[in-house]
């Protein structure tokens, strides 16, 4: 698929939208008028992040304050995406989370219903997102929720992402694989890549999968959630892989600096688009889905 058939974009954060250097994040060259053509061409676009210490209006606010023209709603997390899991199963499941205080906040606002610690063998589902301090009975009670027959859901089981002084070990990906252990069980992704995250970004974008263009940095890692949005991802990755090939760098990896003036020439003549049409509540079959690790 060309690029200028998309009708709807998901973009990546760090690496992609901004770069950061400790608590401070720069925004990439050409990212904020990447951003605002694309709005002013017709198309709809969100942001998708593994982060969850934050609620998502909370994330967008933060790359609005470097200024990238995001939109409350239109900022993703497996906040967001384990609620398109947890509603497409029965009604009125119980969750038992680890979560921050202010993620707890968000799902309950959100209409999740969670349990503490103490009715932890009435969960359906046990979720693991950021979490600051977990206690062992804490773990124990969560395993045995899991081997009572609940989920063990995870927003991300990657073990460590990148920090300003070298790698940041996911305590998250900790939690998770604790209570795995102890509940011989496997976890379900519900974050980037699954079905969940796709099914959440098909919804908040109101576009058929297949028209949608994943952007990201990581073309073979936790941007690749759907291989038919991956026809688009590879294109805008192209640009970056072909410059780095000249200029005898790494292949592979996406620079928005090079990429985003080719994205921009692309959006720049787009005529709005009709939104109407959209499948958005059909079945993400698995023939869509790139699966990494087990994700649903």
């Amino acid at each position: 698929m060309r690029l200028d058939d998309v009708r709807g974009f998901v973009f990546d954060v760090d690496g992609t939208l901004v770069h950061r250097d400790g608590g401070t994040a720069h925004v990439v060259p050409g990212a904020r008028e990447l951003l605002e053509r694309i709005k002013a061409s017709g198309r709809p676009f969100v942001i998708f992040t593994n982060g969850s210490h934050l609620p998502p209006a909370q994330f967008a606010r933060g790359l609005r304050d470097v200024g990238l023209p995001v939109e409350d709603e239109q900022m993703l997390t497996p906040l967001c995406s384990v609620q398109a899991y947890l509603n497409g199963r029965r009604r009125g499941q119980k969750v038992l989370p680890f979560v921050t205080d202010g993620a707890r906040g968000y799902l309950a606002e959100s209409g999740v219903e969670l349990v503490d610690f103490d009715h932890a063998a009435e969960a359906d589902a046990v979720f693991v997102a950021h979490i600051d301090h977990a206690d062992l009975p804490e773990l124990e009670k969560a395993a045995f929720a899991v081997i009572g027959g609940a989920r063990l859901l995870t927003g991300s089981y990657v073990a460590a992402y990148a920090g300003a002084n070298g790698p940041i070990l996911s305590r998250g990906a900790m939690v998770t694989a604790a209570i795995a252990k102890a509940s011989s069980t496997r976890p379900t992704i519900v974050g980037k890549p699954s079905k969940a995250a796709v099914r959440a970004v098909r919804k908040a974008l109101g576009v058929p999968t297949e028209q949608i263009a994943v952007v990201g940095d990581d073309l073979y890692g936790s941007d690749r959630a759907d291989d038919r949005t991956m026809d688009c991802q590879i294109v805008a990755a192209e640009h970056a892989e072909n410059d780095h090939d000249a200029q005898g760098g790494d292949a592979g990896q996406w620079d928005p600096a090079t990429a985003a003036p080719a994205l921009l020439d692309t959006c720049g003549g787009r005529q709005p688009v009709d939104p109407e049409g959209d499948p958005a509540d059909g079945d993400c079959g698995p023939e869509r889905v790139h699966a990494l690790e087990q994700v649903e």
